[in-house]
């Protein structure tokens, strides 16, 4: 048929992350790293490791966030934290096991937000970022 996707379709700019919301977007990140962490604390695992594991959680969905922001720069901050999540725990998953069977151990799962952030810095200094209302 004629009708385009809703997610293929470009976002209005009006519901679009101002200048403003964008330093913001980690505060998005917060509450549910905070949940998580009391929740596996009140669940029995100790509070350092629950801290641990908050932050590789935090580090995966951070690569995954790099990632869809590239795909889809214009997305809202739940859908960025929601992408960042999936996507980054997936690639952390895959990396980690194939690390595992070479042999190198898990730890391969710390690479991938490693190259997405290696790669958002060179994309950053090469070219300047745009805003909806540069196009």
């Amino acid at each position: 048929m004629g009708n385009a996707a809703a997610y293929a379709e470009h976002v209005s700019a009006t519901v679009t992350i101002s200048k403003a919301g964008r330093r913001s977007l980690a505060l998005y990140a917060i509450p549910p790293s905070v949940f998580f962490a009391i929740m596996l604390w009140a669940t029995g695992v100790p509070p350092i490791t629950s801290l641990l594991l908050t932050l590789l959680v935090a580090w995966q969905t951070l690569g995954g966030f790099i990632v869809w922001r590239s795909i889809r720069p214009y997305s809202t901050p739940l859908e960025l934290l929601g992408m960042g999540s999936a996507i980054g725990t997936a690639m952390a998953a895959l990396t980690g096991l194939l690390t595992s069977t070479i042999g190198w151990g898990p730890w391969g799962s710390l690479l991938p937000t490693l190259g997405a952030l290696a790669s958002a810095y060179r994309t950053r200094r090469t070219h300047p970022t745009t805003t909806p209302t540069d196009r």
